[in-house]
Formats: structure tokens, C-alpha cells, sequence
């Protein structure tokens, strides 16, 4: 048995995601990434690609906030209430995207139609959840996977 959590040596961290105009999202980093990508340039100019991301879902941080110490220089403070910000995680997440091109060439110049798909599967996995117990909004979900998209383009390069 290992141990984790706070104050422990070597023991996960529960970070809040900031610059992202984001609030409420911790980044307790995942035990495993893949991610997967591909091109194939098939002929008459026409290319088909995909992007398939999977993770392990984020830590779920449970904390009630603004808990009364009894200390004059830090009164309230933040207390976990999970064994570790790790115990519990939010479901595992992919997303498989795809692409086909269709690639015209006209002496120096190049014109293209693509058609991108995203998310295909249509997941609308949980990213993230009200962790703390004092909101009226504890445990309710604050963010999903965005659904499947469908992205026409045109390009011209020359």
C-alpha cells in the first residue's frame, strides 16, 4: 500500500486551473495519456487522417471551504475532505477526431476542401464537478466534453 495525498513525500497535488477564465477546475494530473494520430495520402489528392486522446479522468478533490480554525492570523481555511485529492476520478475521456481532404492543384497553386469531424463518438464525458461542499451547487457537473462538431474548410495555398 502507498500512500498519498496532502503532506505526504511524494504524494499527488491538487492544482486550480487558472488563466483560462475557468474557475473550479482542479488538474490532478492523470496516470495515463494516449494519444494517437495518422495520415493517409490516398491518390486523386485525397487525404484522410484521425486523432483518437485518451486519458485517465482528473482527480476529484472534495473540500468544504472557509472552515473555521480558531487561528487570529489564518481564521478560515480550506480542508480536504477525500482521503487524497486522488481517491476518486472522473471518468476516462477520448475523443476521436477525423479528416478528409480533398487536395486540387492548379500549376503553382493548390485549392483544398476539408471536412473535419470532432468528437465523433459523441462522448459527453463529465471534465469537471463542484467540489466543494459549502456551495449549494456541490457535486453538480460544471463542464463536459463538447459534442460532435463538423468543421467544412477551404484552403488555397499558392
Amino acid at each position: 500500500m502507498s500512500l498519498s495525498g496532502p503532506n505526504i513525500n511524494g504524494g499527488d497535488v491538487a492544482v486550480s486551473s487558472t488563466g483560462s477564465g475557468k474557475s473550479g477546475i482542479y488538474l490532478v494530473a492523470p496516470k495515463y495519456t494516449i494519444n494517437a494520430n495518422g495520415l493517409y495520402q490516398g491518390p486523386w489528392g485525397i487525404n484522410l487522417g484521425a486523432n483518437m486522446a485518451l486519458r485517465q479522468g482528473y482527480g476529484e478533490p472534495w473540500q468544504r471551504t472557509r472552515v473555521a480554525t480558531g487561528d487570529p492570523l489564518v481564521p478560515t481555511k480550506t480542508l480536504l475532505i477525500a482521503s487524497s485529492p486522488d481517491s476518486t476520478r472522473l471518468p476516462t475521456t477520448v475523443e476521436l477526431d477525423a479528416r478528409l481532404e480533398k487536395m486540387f492543384k492548379f500549376a503553382s497553386t493548390n485549392f483544398a476542401l476539408d471536412l473535419d469531424v470532432f468528437n465523433i463518438l459523441n462522448n459527453a464525458t463529465t471534465l469537471g464537478l463542484q467540489y466543494d461542499a459549502r456551495s449549494a451547487a456541490y457535486n453538480n457537473i460544471l463542464e463536459i466534453q463538447n459534442p460532435r462538431i463538423a468543421r467544412l474548410g477551404v484552403r488555397f495555398t499558392f
